[in-house]
């Protein structure tokens, strides 16, 4: 079926294919799957709406952003922001309220033909005539005009009807042999509904029918077929695409140079750190202060580059999404679409593309490359006793400007206000030795664990090994899985079935119960705590930020408590039900901060006490009130310790990553017992929970362990 024997479509819009892949040829089959997906949902587009930035996303989906978004918290009511590129799109001209904004907006009419294509090469499609009566057949035609799939019986009073028996039918079989770009049809033009649109009349800049031609356009003098016109834009169209996949390129070589630097300032780090310690290890107690001090000034100056870093790699991955996306559309309609298509796009591609230029050079003339270095005093080794510093954190740095080519250089324009807000907490990371060494105490002599079930985790739709950093127990027995590696949350039922499982924006670490059929989870590179219902499906509740990165979350009391492991220094943020902070604990422990590592939290049910794992520092703290010490248990059977769980009567579970044991602990920090060791074929423990009852205990693992997939149920006796 060519181009030419088919019809156009009727009316002003039609509702997508269903989303499933087509089995047909898609060139560049990575680019177009990403390019009709939309970035709310995930999916594929459904009944695409178009932004003027030219980002699409589903109907419902822009719906409900809008809903959602709009006038809410601080953000315009006067203009939709995308939110791919963040920027702002006014509503439509004719709609009264922003619940019609959605409806109002136009449709990109290459995506709805695309996917149209793409929904007439699926196997067992069914009837639209049929489906309109609530009814299922097959289809086994298309009609051209009608743009409908036709079962046998419609075929046939299709073919009765005096005004349809002259359309053209397709069998569904044909089509599916056909490439993508010969099922593509022009549109109808929108000021006569049945006329097919073949014109382009450049003093409008427009597309037109014969009958728009003989009427508000014949006076025109440069009235051209659309094979002319876009004949004669073509370099034009051409350079715009040429230059957003220069943007997208560059945007993706700015945010790996940064992932770069951001990796590289945690190196340097920690390099600083082991030098700043030999060097005190040199000199007497009295210069502990100045450690203290010297350390205090390495994390600000540390944390302050980082932040910029990674404010650089946000603007460079949001700069990439949004120019790749406007590049797959550009690209794309200039291949497979029709020249109606190309024309029509090529306003808002050309628009995007200076866009993103000016976007590009602003950020690449901000980035530099930063160096920080440790310089001792010159005083420290010839008079010990008299030196008051330890030495200086120097910075240094050069440019990191990426080479660009001509079309993206641009002078050098301020960068607009939201690249410069999202200024993230430090991440700073320091490897663990494991300990070699593991005991298996004999304290308790009831004190045991029986392994009754393994199961696996893993999902269909996982990309990635599986990591539950966290796992807690709801009252109804089931069991909510934090996969930090695939960004899920799993619902595991009493007979270890996984059967549901919600995919996040990124990456979740801990959870935490907050009542019978709700859990709070911590979203860290978000600095975010979000809070769901769990029933038939996970469904958000409520959500609130933080002013650090928050790891380990409990929840006891009305109150939450969370870890802000990465803080200068690591603390807990205590905060009330609704998200706001009460205090922020960073206990001492003779000038030195209490903690270095801290990944988990836990609290008593009475919430007067807190314990916490610190992975560096090997021990287990306990505290009391805001920053009074209770107890702190650290032996050499307990390596890089990592997830907690607190018993009813305030004994601790606590899992040995590097020592690979589950230990329990009494309530004044004495060790009872190993509950599992390494004899117990157990490596890399993560996280540890137990049921109310106190009976039965789920085990996770860390990758490192090579069985990070499979999640462990033990009856247990404590």
């Amino acid at each position: 079926m060519s181009r030419r024997d088919r019809s156009p479509q009727k009316g002003k819009s039609r509702t997508s294919p269903t989303k499933e892949r087509s089995p047909g040829r898609e060139p560049d089959r990575a680019k177009v799957e990403d390019f009709i997906k939309c970035e709310l949902c995930k999916q594929m587009l459904d009944g695409p709406k178009t932004l003027g930035c030219m980002h699409s996303f589903c109907r419902n989906c822009t719906l409900t952003y809008i809903s959602e978004t709009v006038g809410k918290g601080g953000a315009s009511s006067s203009s939709i922001v995308c939110p791919i590129c963040l920027q702002p799109t006014p509503p439509p001209p004719s709609s009264k309220g922003k619940e019609h904004w959605a409806d109002d907006l136009p449709t990109n009419e290459f995506l709805s033909s695309y996917l149209e294509a793409v929904g007439l090469k699926v196997q067992n499609r069914k009837c639209d005539t049929c489906r309109r009566q609530h009814k299922s057949e097959e289809a086994s035609q298309w009609c051209s005009s009608c743009h409908d799939a036709l079962c046998d019986e419609c075929v046939n009073f299709h073919n009765a009807l005096k005004t349809t028996k002259q359309h053209q039918l397709v069998y569904l079989t044909k089509i599916r042999n056909q490439p993508i770009e010969n099922i593509i049809s022009h549109p109808h033009c929108k000021q006569h509904g049945g006329e097919t649109v073949s014109r382009y009349c450049e003093n409008h800049a427009e597309i037109v029918c014969e009958k728009c031609v003989a009427s508000q356009h014949k006076g025109c003098r440069d009235v051209r077929s659309l094979k002319e016109a876009a004949g004669a834009h073509r370099p034009e169209i051409n350079g715009t695409s040429s230059t957003l996949g220069e943007e997208t390129k560059l945007a993706k070589a700015i945010y790996d140079d940064r992932s770069k630097s951001d990796r590289t300032l945690d190196d340097i780090q920690a390099r600083l750190l082991q030098r700043i310690q030999s060097v005190r290890k040199k000199i007497n107690d009295n210069l502990t202060k100045c450690e203290t001090q010297i350390i205090g000034e390495l994390y600000d100056v540390h944390g302050k580059e980082k932040a910029t870093v990674q404010a650089e790699m946000k603007e460079a991955q949001r700069i990439k999404k949004a120019a790749g996306k406007v590049h797959g559309l550009a690209e794309s309609s200039s291949k497979y679409g029709t020249e109606c298509h190309v024309l029509q796009n090529m306003p808002g591609t050309g628009s995007q593309s200076e866009h993103y230029k000016g976007k590009l050079a602003s950020l690449n003339g901000r980035i530099r490359n930063t160096k920080i270095d440790f310089v001792i005093d010159g005083n420290l080794e010839r008079l010990m006793t008299s030196v008051s510093r330890l030495g200086e954190i120097r910075v240094t740095s050069s440019s990191a400007e990426m080479v660009t080519s001509q079309a993206l250089r641009v002078a050098k324009a301020d960068s607009d206000p939201e690249d410069e807000t999202d200024i993230r907490g430090s991440r700073r990371t320091l490897r663990s030795i494991k300990s070699m060494n593991s005991i298996k105490s004999g304290g308790s002599a009831n004190l045991y664990a029986h392994l009754t079930e393994t199961f696996s985790g893993r999902s269909e739709t996982d990309t990635e090994s599986c990591w539950f950093t966290g796992a807690v127990f709801l009252p109804n027995g089931s069991l909510v899985l934090v996969d930090r590696n695939n960004s899920k949350l799993k619902l595991v039922d009493r007979s270890c079935q996984l059967v549901q499982e919600l995919h996040l924006e990124q990456q979740p670490y801990g959870i935490t119960v907050v009542t019978a059929n709700q859990v709070a989870v911590t979203l860290p590179r978000e600095n975010k705590v979000e809070i769901y219902d769990i029933g038939a499906s996970f469904v958000l509740q409520e959500s609130f930020l933080l002013n650090d990165r928050g790891y380990g979350i409990c929840f006891a009391v009305d109150r939450f408590a969370v870890l802000a492991a990465c803080a200068s220094p690591p603390a807990i943020k205590v905060l009330s039900r609704s998200g706001e902070e009460k205090h922020s604990l960073c206990p001492k422990d003779d000038y030195h901060p209490m903690f270095f590592r801290p990944w988990y939290v836990q609290m008593d049910t009475s919430g007067q006490n807190m314990y916490v794992s610190d992975t560096h520092r090997c021990h287990v703290t306990c505290i009391t009130g805001t920053v009074l010490k209770q107890w702190v248990y650290k032996d050499t059977s307990l390596n890089s310790p990592r997830g907690l769980h607190v018993t009813k009567d305030k004994r601790v579970l606590v899992c040995g990553f590097g020592s690979d044991n589950v230990q329990l602990l009494s309530n004044d920090g004495d060790l009872i017992g190993d509950l599992l060791a390494r004899s117990d074929d157990v490596m890399g423990p993560q996280d540890v929970t137990l049921n109310q009852a106190e009976d039965k205990m789920a085990l996770t693992f860390d990758p490192s362990s090579g069985n990070s997939d499979t999640v462990r149920i033990y009856s247990v006796n404590l």
